[in-house]
């Protein structure tokens, strides 16, 4: 079955995208690895950015091996968090 997931955009990410969220299709054996990778497809200008970017889940970094059919879906907070600099 496929579906998709609203994650949250921030930073460079989210100027690049014109927009808070980003919906990225998933099916049952998406992982956040899979998440980093689709908005990399679809936010070329700033796949480099992407790629070192973590996935929160709930608030909490996840790995990027990390299932996304371990959660309710539709009741979890999906967020694309970029690096951070300073002190």
């Amino acid at each position: 079955m496929h579906r998709s997931i609203e994650v949250l955009l921030f930073a460079a990410i989210r100027d690049a995208a014109s927009t808070d969220t980003l919906n990225v299709p998933i099916d049952d054996q998406t992982t956040a690895g899979d998440i980093l990778q689709a908005v990399a497809e679809q936010l070329t200008g700033v796949a480099a950015i992407v790629q070192i970017s973590r996935l929160a889940v709930d608030g909490k970094y996840v790995s990027a091996g990390f299932e996304l059919a371990s959660v309710n879906v539709n009741e979890t907070e999906f967020a694309l968090i970029p690096p951070v600099s300073g002190g």
